[in-house]
Order: structure tokens, then sequence, then C-alpha cells
């Protein structure tokens, strides 16, 4: 899913099925994580399962399992809990040692240690009580810090706060709030056991005993003797006197029991013809049921109500059992009440397995869990109402609140979640994981469903596959479709066979069927349209109803609306609406290759080709039309035929004895050439039939046949030999008049003093093996000194070149030609198109100049520090290293031979040539922001930038040569820490990037200082002028008195007379 364990870095044994499950996980290992934000913060927790939406998603502590949406969703430091059920455990933060099972279970615990809760509601308000064990809907609801109690039966203890109570049975108890150390065994309102542990007091009966053991009613006594009767010693109610008895004076003696003469006297007597048999302090029945609770025991021990035990063992290990029905296990209110043959049942919980009669193997865990199962065999329902319904459906599994609860005879569905499957009758074989996955699923099979209402609305739909929280949504009868992401195909009804990969992939799709699409908001506007192929982000995205379209490439396709189109690449067709087009692009602006499927024509770098076939090279255009005619158009003599281009137009001279073009045949001399080149003239020795000659006509050289049936081609018609080929023997001469010096295919004779000879000696192959040409090189000797030689490969159709030259006196293959194209250099069998074996430390490959004296040398070193590829360079014999990339990890060194763990690493200046900057990614969606960065003006005044140069022989390989201006690492880190880090080696690396951002942030500072003073001075100049006004009028008024200015010039400084 979506974002599922994005931050892992050695976390290992983990799976994450859902959006944003396990995505903060960094080292957490045996972690499963299903559902929606399941341990979604989680980092270095391990061993926790986690079923649901939001199940752990902020837990720290370990081995805890949690199943249904929400459970221990705030668990925190918390460990070793259960959580099964919605909301189960959901408050909990710290408490470790818990289970839960059932709807809001232990929901309000935060603290509490070592607390069972199995049923609806079971300590649902439980916060901070520890050692409690509830089994029943709604036992111990309204506990809060209570200790050590036990309720077992729905509503048991419900309103009980205290600690240390014992409650058994259905709403037993339920009268009690407060109080600590009380037992209540009977059902509702009725107490028929009551205990007080603080004052050691029991009463039958009563809530109320006065003595060590008080009865509420009858209490009688056993008589013995040939025919036993009981008789009452007390009766409530109002008595016409008091009864008495007279009790023995002793204790009696082993295997007695206390019997009444009828008068009232009582003694002890032994056992011989009674139903009981006392041996010490054993006490057993030979004959008859024994009934608790009711006076018709129809089973050996027959009890009406619930029992409780410190300790239970039965043959088998199981609660209830018989010889006809072994290894049953029946716990709750009418639980496993009508099972008849049924074997290997568990049933915890009201009402679960009720009407089993056969069924064996079942295991029901919750208040109706598989009520009305009848026959159906190895189910698995945890939850209130998980299986409910069903009947004989077998090998099912549901945890969760009502999950699969509808069910009746679909068999092998596995439904993990609040609702999930709940509707489902007879589908069969689906797997539902999440809270309403598969929700409205009928008789659809073979689903599968995993995320948070995942195929929700499917009905009958089969064969479909979704994962992510609210994939294929709305689908209800659509088959055959694989979605993996939140929001895929949501919308999708009844469309088959698409597959969609990515988050909003084919988000609209309704009935378009035969989709693929792959990538992130893939197809997202796709309707009704069928047979897409969309891989790529954003590709074909406004497609809604067109067909049979393929786009391949981030947001290839992404406008059109037509059909029948392929766009691969970058941006492919990324305008394009119509539809019977090709577009091969790497952008939307450059498109390499055009097609149009309809009208049969394909461009290259053009999409507007004039024919069949169209190139295009900056303004010049070659187009073939559909009539095989070639047009060639250009910026000189714009667009002409091939006709027109070497037809009558001048070009050609069609005349007798000239030249003639016929059916592709060009005829010099004859207007009915037989071959390409047909040339008719007679020809001398001087003239020669075919001649090339310089400008002006000084120099050139003559092709034609001699009297002798011999080939030549001379220069100049000088009579010497340049080329001859005998027609005859077919051997070829250079150099010499005569084509058949010898036996040699090819000859050269380059005279007295020349560079010697070639031989060129053809053998016959019948085979696949062997040589298929040679060609020695010699030196005034019958033994080669160079060689070259082809040879087959193993096949009649395959062949190598093979190079050899000499070191004193013996050849040796250097240079290999492999068939497949591959070069080799100092290897005989080449891996890749040009393959360079050298010495160690010694480069493999120069490049230079001799005029210069300066080479480039590119070699492969296996130093002790691995291996790595060097480029070295100013140097005839030893170049100086000058870049390096390590071959283990990929990393660029250049001006250093120790990249360290860097990408790319730089010793000395780098630039960007040209305008603009580097680039980073900056777009919110691409981050999670934890805040504003405000490192500002007080920190840039504490940096001091240094002088510096590095130490010579430095463990980093840094040069010593030349000065540098920056900083000392240790003082930033104090400063600064965000700029400063560590590599591997364990030296600071400073990053310029955040003391960049502090010295913006204080020149934002200091902008704001600056306008305050502006501020300030704005509001003194205001006050000078005023003031200079001011001294301005009272220097003229003082003029004024003093030289009895007239009238009106005292009235303007203010002054009456």
């Amino acid at each position: 899913g979506h974002g599922a364990l994005y931050a892992n870095t050695i976390g290992t044994y983990n799976n994450a099925f859902g959006l944003f499950a396990l995505n903060s996980n960094t080292e957490g290992q045996n972690n499963i994580a299903i559902g929606t934000n399941a341990l979604r913060n989680s980092t270095t927790a391990s061993s926790n399962t986690a079923i649901g939406n939001g199940v752990l998603q902020s837990t720290t502590g370990g081995t805890n399992t949690g199943i249904g949406a929400s459970a221990l969703v705030h668990n925190l430091a918390g460990s070793s809990n259960v959580a099964i059920g919605y909301e189960a455990m959901n408050w909990n933060t710290s408490g470790s040692n818990n289970v839960a099972s059932g709807h809001f279970a232990l929901k309000n615990n935060t603290t509490a240690n070592s607390n069972t809760a199995i049923g609806f509601y079971s300590l649902s308000k439980n916060t901070t009580g520890s050692l409690n064990t509830a089994i029943g809907n709604g036992a111990l609801l309204n506990n809060l810090t209570g200790t050590n109690n036990v309720a077992i039966g729905g509503q048991a203890g419900a309103n009980a706060i205290g600690s240390n109570n014992i409650f058994i049975g259905a709403h037993v108890g339920g009268s009690q709030t407060t109080g600590d150390n009380k037992l209540h065994i009977g059902f509702g309102n009725n107490t028929l056991v009551y205990g007080d542990f603080s004052n050691n007091l029991v009463g039958i009966n009563t809530t109320d005993p006065g003595q060590t053991l008080t009865v509420g009613g009858t209490m009688g006594i056993l008589e013995g003797g040939g025919t036993p009767s009981f008789h009452t010693i007390f009766q409530g109610g109002d008595q016409a006197a008091d009864i008495t008895y007279t009790l023995p004076t002793g204790q009696g003696g082993t295997n007695t029991v206390l019997t009444n003469d009828g008068s009232g006297i009582l003694s002890w007597g032994a056992v011989a013809s009674g139903l009981w048999t006392l041996n010490v302090n054993d006490a057993y029945f030979n004959t008859g049921n024994v009934g608790i609770g009711t006076t018709t025991p129809e089973t050996e021990l027959d009890v009406a109500g619930t029992i409780t035990a410190t300790g239970l063992t039965a043959p088998g290990g199981n609660i209830v059992t018989d010889a006809a029905i072994p290894s049953n296990t029946f716990l709750g209110l009418s639980a496993g009440s009508s099972n008849t043959t049924g074997i290997q049942n568990t049933a915890i919980g009201g009402s679960a397995l009720l009407s089993n009669t056969t069924g064996r193997a079942n295991t029901a865990v919750g208040l109706s869990a598989l009520r009305l199962n009848e026959d159906g065999v190895e189910n698995t329902a945890v939850g209130l109402g998980a299986l409910q319904f069903n009947t004989s459906g077998s090998w099912n599994t549901a945890l969760g609140l009502a999950a699969l609860q509808r069910n009746t005879t679909g068999v092998n569905n596995t439904a993990v979640g609040l609702h999930a499957l709940v509707s489902n009758t007879t589908g069969a074989s689906n797997i539902a994981v999440g809270r309403e996955a598969l929700f409205s699923n009928i008789t659809g099979g073979s689903n599968t469903a995993i995320g948070k209402a995942s195929l929700k609305l499917n009905t009958t739909g089969g064969a479909n596959t979704a994962i992510g929280v609210n994939a294929l949504r709305d689908n209800t009868i659509g088959q055959f479709n694989t979605v993996i992401g939140g929001l895929a195909m949501l919308s999708n009804i009844d469309g088959i066979r698409n597959v969609a990969n990515g988050y909003q992939a084919l988000f609209k799709n309704t009935s378009g069927s035969g989709n693929v699409a792959i990538g992130l908001d893939c197809m997202k506007s796709n309707t009704t349209g069928n047979l897409n192929i969309a891989i790529g982000q954003n590709s074909l995205p406004s497609n809604s109803t067109s067909d049979n379209n393929t786009a391949i490439g981030f947001e290839a396709g992404h406008n059109t609306l037509g059909a029948g189109n392929v766009f691969l690449g970058f941006k492919a067709g990324w305008t394009e609406t119509g539809s019977d087009t090709l577009y091969i692009a790497n952008s939307g602006a450059n498109t390499l290759i055009y097609g149009d499927f309809a009208g049969s024509r394909v461009g290259i770098n053009t999409t507007t080709p004039g024919g069949l076939l169209g190139l295009k090279d900056g303004n010049t255009f070659l187009d073939v039309d559909g009539s095989n005619n070639l047009t060639f158009t250009d910026s000189v003599t714009g667009t002409k035929t091939l006709a027109e281009l070497v037809g009558g137009g001048g070009l050609w001279n069609t005349a007798t004895g000239g030249i003639h073009y016929s059916s592709g045949k060009v005829g010099i001399g004859t207007t009915t050439p037989g071959a390409g080149l047909h040339i008719a003239q007679d020809v001398d020795t001087n003239a020669g039939g075919l001649a090339v000659v310089n400008s002006g006509n000084t120099r050139g050289g003559y092709f034609f046949a001699d009297s002798s049936d011999v080939v030549r081609i001379e220069s100049g018609g000088s009579g010497i030999g340049d080329l001859a080929i005998n027609t005859g023997g077919g051997n070829v001469s250079i150099g010499t008049t005569s084509a058949s010096p010898d036996t040699e295919n090819l000859t050269i004779d380059s005279g007295v003093g020349g560079a010697g000879g070639i031989a060129l000696m053809r053998g016959v192959v019948t085979t696949s093996t062997g040589g298929l040409g040679d060609i020695g090189f010699y030196n005034g000797s019958t033994t080669k000194r160079a060689r070259i030689l082809v040879s087959a490969d193993g096949s009649e159709n395959s062949s190598w070149f093979r190079f050899y030259t000499s070191t004193g006196g013996t050849l040796a293959e250097n240079f290999v030609i492999k068939g497949n194209g591959n070069v080799g250099i100092g290897t005989t069998g080449p891996g890749n198109r040009l393959h360079i074996t050298g010495r160690s430390a010694t480069p493999s490959l120069r490049l230079g100049s001799t005029s210069e004296g300066n080479y480039w040398d590119i070699g492969r070193e296996n130093a002790a520090t691995g291996d790595f590829l060097f480029i070295g360079t100013n140097g005839a014999d030893n170049p100086v290293e000058r870049m390096r990339i390590n071959e283990n990890t990929g990393n660029v060194g250049i001006g250093t031979t120790n990249p360290g763990s860097f990408r790319l690493a730089v010793n000395g200046s780098a630039a960007k040539p040209g305008a603009g900057s580097w680039s980073n990614f900056s777009d919110e969606r691409l981050k999670t922001i934890y805040g504003n960065f405000d490192t500002g003006l007080d920190e840039v005044l504490k940096l001091q930038p240094i002088n510096y140069r590095y130490n010579k022989d430095n463990p980093m390989n840094l040069p010593d040569e030349g000065n540098h201006i920056g900083f000392s690492a240790q003082k930033v880190q104090k400063v600064i820490p965000e700029a400063v880090t560590e590599n591997s080696e364990g030296y600071l690396l400073v990053n310029n990037d955040p003391i960049m951002w502090a010295m913006l942030n204080a020149i934002k500072e200091l902008k704001t200082e600056n306008d305050l003073v502006k501020n300030e001075n704005s509001q003194l100049k205001e006050k000078l002028t005023a003031l200079t006004e001011r001294q301005s009028a009272i220097e003229d008024m003082l003029l004024a008195l003093s030289t009895n200015l007239p009238k009106e010039k005292l009235v303007k400084l203010g002054i009456s007379q």
C-alpha cells in the first residue's frame, strides 16, 4: 500500500499491507501490519501484529497483538498485550500483559497490567485496575481501578468498582457497586451463593449471612438406612415451635455420616447402602445424577447456572466431555447447548455454537459466535456475532465484530476486521482484512480484499484482488480485477479483468474492462474505456471512454481523449487529443518518431509527415508518398520530385552517346544500359574507359581493360600497373603490370626499399571451424612477422578477426574482433563492445598528442581499499590521477583519491557554467515539514571564518597545496549543529546550506531592525522640522519686537497688540 514501510532502514522480516502501514519503521523486526495506518508511527518496536485500521499505530512496545479497527491504537510502551475486536484496548498507553477479546473490551485501559477481558464491553471502563478477569459481555463493565476481580457471565459484576471480588453468572452482583472481597454465584439479582472473604461468611440464597454459614430457606439432612430419606432440619417462615435436634457428642469415625432417627436425635452412622460413600476426605456417588440448582438433573452433574473453580480437569483436558462427544469445550450461557455428536469444538461466550449438533473442530469466541452452526466443520469465529448465522459452511475464519456474520454455507472464507464479509452467505474462498472489507458480498467467491472498505459494495463479483483503503470499494459484480493502492478503482461497478496498481489508479472506472494502470493517478478519469494500458505516474489521466490506448512513461498521453493511440516515453504525446497515433518521445515537445495508423504515415523528427515516410532535419524534408514517389524539400530548391532532380532539367544529357537513365540503370555511351553503370566506349592505354582527374585536368587516373584480358587502373598513363586484375585467374596485383606474378591471390610490390609485401591466401573451409582467410606480413623472409586471421567461430555463419604481432620472433594474438562485434585488446575473449585488459596499476587506455607530449590515461586498479576506475592527465609517462570512480559504491572523486561515502566528492572549486543555479526538489507534497528553521543573526555572529590549508599526508588524502577559506567544523557544530555531519571515518564535514538559511534569517532580522531605525529617524526628522519652524518663528517674533514691525507681521507670529 502507499507509504507502507516507507522509512524502513535495517528492519527485517516485516510484512506491511495497507496505506501507511509500518510507515515510520526503521529498525523494528518481525512485525505484521495489515490495514490503513497499522503500526504507522512505530519506529523500533518488534514482534507486533496489527490487523485493522490504525491498530498499534503509535506503539514503541513490542510483542503486542491487535486485531480489529482501532485496537491498541494509542498504545505507546505497553507490551505483550493481545487485543481482538473493534477498539479493544483503544486507550492503552503503557499497560502490559493484558488480553482483550471483543468489541470495546478493555477500551479505556491505560496503564493497568495482567487483565483478561473476553466479551463485548468487558472491563470496558477499566483504566488502572490490574489482575482482573472478566469473561462475558459487559462483565466488570464499570470497574475503573479495582484489582484482583473475577467475573464470568454476561454483565457479571457490571456495576462493581471494588477489588478482590468474584462474580459467577449472568447479571449476577448487579446491585453491588462498592465493596471488596465479595463472592456472588447466581443469575441476575438472585444470588444463590454469597461470600464475604473479609469476615469468612457464606450465605446460601441470602446476601446477608449472620453466621459462618447462613441458608436463606430450607436446609435438610439425608437420613441413612436401607431406604434413605430426606428430612428438613430448618425451614424458613414462621414455626409453631422451634425445631430441636440433638447432636452427637463425638466427632464420628471414618466413613460415617450424620443421620436422624426421625425424632430429632442425630448420630454418626456408617453409610452402608446410601447413595454417597465417604473415604477419609473424599465423597463419591455410585449411581444416579447430581443436580445443583435443579431437581431434575439429566447428566451425571447438571448445574443450572455457572461454575467457578481454581482448577478444573476432565478426561482429555475438556471442560465438558463424555464418551460419545469427546474433546468439546463450552463456556458461556447456552454455549454448545444443542451439541449431539460434534467433537473437538470450543465455544466461549453466550450462545456461542448454540445450535451446533454434529459440527466438529469449530472455535467460537464471543457472544453468538457461530450461534446457528449445525454441521459446519473447522470454522474459527472470534468476536461478537462472528459467523453467527453459519449453518453448514466450513473452513471459515472470522476475526472481528460481526465478521462473516450472515454466512450460511460459504466455505474457505477468511474475514479479519469489523463487519468484514458481514453480508456473505454462500460466497466461498474469499479473504477480507480490514473494517467493512467485502462488506456487501453475498455470493461472490475467490475475492481478496485487504484494507478498510476495500470491495465494500461487492455482491456477486468474483476473483477480484483489492489491496488498499477503499480499493474497488464500489465494485458489485465486476470480476478478475487486481487492484493495489488506496482509492484505486474506487468507482468500479461491473468492469472486469482490470489491473490497477497505484493510488487513485483507474479511480473513476465503472465498467471499463481489460485495462492496465500502473502508477499514481494512472487513468484516473477512465469510466468505460476498454483494453487501455497506462504505465507511469499520471499517464492517460484524461481518457474516459476511449479504447485500445497504450501509454508508457510519466504523463504519457496526458490529454488524449481518442482511441488506438500508442505513447512511449516521458510526456510522450502530451498534447495529442486524437486517435490512432504513435508518439515515441522523451518530452512533450521532442517527438522522435510519430505515426498515423489511420493514414499509414510515419514521421521521424516530425509530426506532420508529407507522405508515407517523412524525415526532417532542420528545414529539410524527405518524403515518400503512397505511389513510392520521393520528394525533397529544402529552403533553397523548395519541393522537388526525384524525376525533377535527375530528369530533363539539365543535370542529365539523354542524347545518344551521352548519359541515359532507364529503370534504375545508367548508361554512358549507350541508351540500353545492361548494368547499374554501363560504359560503352573504345578505350586505349592513355585514355581509359573511366577517367578521374583534378580540376586542372593535369593529374588523374584511368580504369580500362587491355588486350590481355587484364583490367587495369593506371595513374596518368605511365604504363606502371598501379592495379591489375586478371579476369581469368582473378589474381590481383598492386605496383606491377603483371596480374599473376605468383600464386598469391593479392600481391603488393613496393619495390626495393619499400615497406614490405602482403600476401592474402584463401583456404577452402568445409566445416564450421578453421581459417576463412589469412593475411601474413613478412620482412624479407618466409617467416611471418605479423598476421591478420579470419577464423570460424563454431559456425559457417560466424567469424572472428584476430590480429597477431611478434616480439622476439614469436607471434602473439593481441587484438580480436568477435563475430558479435565485440573488440578485445589484451584479451582473446572480449565480453563487451570494447574490452581492454591491461596490467595492474597501469592505464589500459591512453589518449593524447605526441606533439604536445601530454596524455589522458584511463585505467582500473585493484588497491587494498577496493576496485576503482581512474582517469589521469598532465604527464608524459606518469599522468597524475584526476578522477576516480569506486566500483563497489559508484562514488566519484574529482581531485581526491578518497570520495568516501559521497556520490560526488570534489576537492577544490566547482562551477556550473552558464546561467542558473543548482535546483533541489522543494515541493511540499514531497515533504514532511517539522517546523520553521529559526537559526539567525545571533548564531551567524558567533561564526568565525578562518584561513587554512590541509595537513600533508592527511588520512582523507586531501591535497596540501593551496590556501582555503572556511570554518572549523567543531566550532560550527556548537553553533549550528544542523550544518555538520560525520563521515564513516569519523571526520566532520560542513554543509553550507543551513549556514546560508541562517544568514537569510539574519538578513530578515537586520531588515526588521533597520525598519525600526528608519521609523525612529522619520519621527526624529518630523520633530526636528517642527522645532526648526518653532525656532524660526521665535526669532521672527524677537526681531519684530526689537524693530517695531507692522501689525500684520506681528499677527503672522500670533502676537496681539
